[in-house]
């Protein structure tokens, strides 16, 4: 999505009904490409799909972009790597988290049966 746009404050006119729907059959469509495994457009998506029962030409020509960058960019990928790096990797000593959280003592109450 443009950086300059803010669907927010988009003040075009509403689509007619027709167009409407093809609007939430884009965003429809670019929620299963996101399934797929597209997770660049997730925000743009995701934005845009607010405007589903009163979008609006500056909404429509977004979510036209969005299909024009997928587009150009056929076979971009996010790749997730499952290993940690050394430098994320938490340190190994066991923490006493006694003096964050102090233990209850431990009393039975009277009116409840003993476990």
């Amino acid at each position: 999505m443009d950086a300059s746009y803010h669907p927010e404050s988009d003040e075009t006119t509403f689509l007619e009904p027709r167009q409407a729907s093809l609007y939430r059959g884009l965003i429809g469509s670019a929620n299963w490409v996101i399934t797929l495994g597209r997770f660049d457009i997730r925000y743009a998506t995701n934005t845009l799909a607010r405007y589903g029962m009163a979008p609006r030409e500056g909404h429509f020509t977004a979510i036209q972009r969005v299909f024009g960058y997928l587009k150009s960019h056929p076979k971009f990928q996010i790749l997730i790597d499952p290993q940690p790096h050394p430098s994320q990797m938490l340190p190994t000593a066991k923490h006493d988290w006694t003096e964050f959280i102090p233990m209850p003592p431990k009393k039975s109450l009277p009116t409840l049966p003993h476990p």
